[in-house]
């Protein structure tokens, strides 16, 4: 779980996670009045799953290899902050790297 994070005026943020096996995402909202997109996109940037908005949460299947997915947080109001938590939750299989912010 990954507390005190912020989505800004403008702006999108990036998790990648590499692993395998089935991964599940959860973001929690916090404080601000920007509603929270939530996307998964391969390692080429083409989208794989979610499109969630109100309760943000899905999974995907990363197979039995090492696969990168990125979890991308937007705003659908883009002049509204936003805080949120996010959580991820792997399945089986092993992760072999923590998320990191791709943002700016």
């Amino acid at each position: 779980t990954y507390p005190n994070l912020k989505v800004c005026v403008g702006e999108s943020d990036y998790w990648s996670y590499t692993g395998s096996g089935r991964l599940s995402v959860v973001v929690e909202g916090g404080a601000g009045s920007g509603e929270i997109l939530l996307s998964a996109l391969d390692a080429n940037g083409n989208w794989i799953g979610f499109n969630s908005s109100g309760p943000l949460s899905g999974s995907v299947d990363l197979g039995r290899n090492e696969t990168t997915v990125i979890i991308q947080v937007d705003t659908l109001n883009p002049d509204h902050d936003r805080e949120y938590v996010l959580t991820l939750k792997p399945g089986t299989g092993s992760a072999s790297e923590l998320p990191q912010d791709e943002a700016d």
